[in-house]
């Protein structure tokens, strides 16, 4: 650079005097330091997660033939399991128009009729993944804003105050999907209908995982914040909120942005080593093991009743186990169920208050029964089921349930000189009899007999009312 000088400056100082202006620009990049192949190496993806996210659901149709032709003409040729979930983000993106009226919640028709909102998009996603043997989750939880700029795969979308339907900066329930990439061993977001894919929004509360986006919890609460109060790195701010277990502090940190009970994902959705604490729990009806003493009164736990007999004692055996470690019962519901032609009969239920992960049930056994047309299993046992469900410190529960037979009450041999004014059903003897018997007020008298059934004497039936023997 040269600066003509006038031959008549006769000072021996120049003074140069440059005017610039200077910006910057933050360049967000998805950080997936590793390198996943497509397809994925089901060697490196855990059991429970194969068994949980890999497969179909009612709302997740993975097995529908026309949405895995669709999943593999957009993944043809790929290598790379990031370049296939933005691609197949990217399709959905370009083809289906957002509609909160909740009328699409199916990935097929999402699919079919190119609409959806927030639920049925990621279920789509999820359909699309899973059909490739990706494993994808449905997490939703609450979205509330304030205002950033995101990487798309296209630019960077500025998210707003009042976008996505919020009034006043109030959250709004949300849905998402995530990803598990194995080299990571861990789930990365995506967000189906804000055009982010292996990349989740900082403003996502998380509140529940699962299979599809039938989940009980989506939070039930309402989070607002100071308009046009941005955080910043390493600082806080206010904000109130109804959902449980949430401290009152929204922290703008590397790692983590919410505090309390229920932590959030880290920044971004990256890297999202904070599952639902509970997300993997189990309880499972199991026989004791061998000579073990149990609870409650430290005995000898003998294996668990499988035919039962009224007016006895029974016992069963159950075991929770918590995935995290941090998990843990606060109650026991357990209950026997018997079934009938028309429905189910609760022979006995208890709740019991134990903070224990195995529990031993001992009901005594009602000595009598309804007179029901019983469903009878092979051995000729009234069929039933024992159900053990565990009630977590988190609030979630969780089930299992075994099938059990129960000994039919004797037999009996006659009915006399009775009237029948209810619906009655008779569990009859080989040769069973009727005398002076009459049936009224619209009610019905159902004779299950081993043999003969005889009307000896009288025997009344009044208009109507019915009378069958059954076979």
């Amino acid at each position: 650079m040269s600066f003509p000088i006038p031959s008549t400056y006769n000072s021996t100082t120049i003074t140069i005097t440059i005017r610039y202006s200077l910006g910057t620009r933050l360049n967000l990049t998805v950080p997936l330091l590793h390198k996943d192949q497509y397809r994925v190496d089901q060697s490196r993806v855990p059991g429970d997660i194969q068994t949980n996210y890999e497969s179909s659901t009612t709302y997740v149709e993975s097995d529908d033939d026309i949405l895995y032709l669709q999943a593999s003409v957009i993944a043809n040729g790929k290598t790379d399991l990031q370049i296939v979930v933005e691609d197949l983000a990217k399709w959905i993106a370009g083809n289906i128009t957002y509609d909160n009226s909740h009328t699409c919640k199916k990935s097929t028709d999402v699919y079919n009729y190119k609409t959806g909102d927030c639920e049925g998009q990621s279920h789509l996603m999820a359909a699309f993944c899973r059909s490739l043997a990706i494993p994808v989750r449905i997490t939703v939880g609450n979205s509330f804003p304030y205002q950033m700029n995101v990487p798309l795969w296209n630019g960077y979308r500025q998210y707003s105050p009042g976008a996505n339907g919020t009034v006043n900066n109030e959250a709004v329930g949300h849905a998402v999907y995530e990803v598990f990439y194995p080299t990571m061993q861990n789930w990365v977001r995506g967000d189906a209908v804000n055009f982010a894919a292996n990349f989740g929004w900082p403003t996502m509360i998380k509140s529940a995982s699962g299979p599809d986006g039938t989940i009980s919890n989506w939070g039930g609460g309402n989070i607002s914040h100071p308009q046009n109060q941005h955080p910043v790195l390493g600082s806080s701010i206010a904000f109130s909120t109804t959902v449980g277990s949430f401290t009152n502090t929204l922290k703008y940190e590397y790692n983590d942005i919410f505090t309390g009970a229920l932590k959030n994902v880290y920044l971004f959705g990256i890297n999202d080593k904070t599952p639902v604490v509970g997300e993997f729990d189990y309880v499972k009806i199991s026989e004791p093991p061998a000579n073990t003493p149990g609870p409650p009164d430290g005995s000898i736990m003998p294996p668990n009743t499988l035919t039962l007999a009224l007016g006895s004692k029974a016992s069963f055996y159950a075991n929770f186990t918590s995935y995290s470690g941090d998990t843990y019962p606060v109650s026991w519901d357990w209950e026997i169920k018997l079934y009938y032609n028309g429905g189910t009969y609760s022979l006995i239920a208890e709740n019991l208050a134990a903070w224990l992960d195995t529990w031993r049930w001992t009901p005594t056994i009602s000595g009598t029964l309804p007179n029901y047309d019983w469903v009878l299993d092979s051995n000729g046992n009234i069929y039933g089921e024992v159900t053990a469900t565990v009630h977590i410190n988190d609030g979630y529960t969780k089930s299992d349930k075994i099938s059990i037979g129960v000994v039919p009450p004797p037999c009996i041999p006659s009915i006399t000189n009775t009237t029948i004014t209810t619906n009655t059903t008779i569990n009859g003897c080989s040769d069973f009899t009727l005398q002076n018997v009459t049936i009224q007020n619209n009610a019905s008298l159902n004779i299950i007999p081993a043999g003969n059934t005889t009307v000896n004497g009288p025997f009344d039936v009044q208009q109507g009312s019915a009378f069958e023997v059954k076979k």
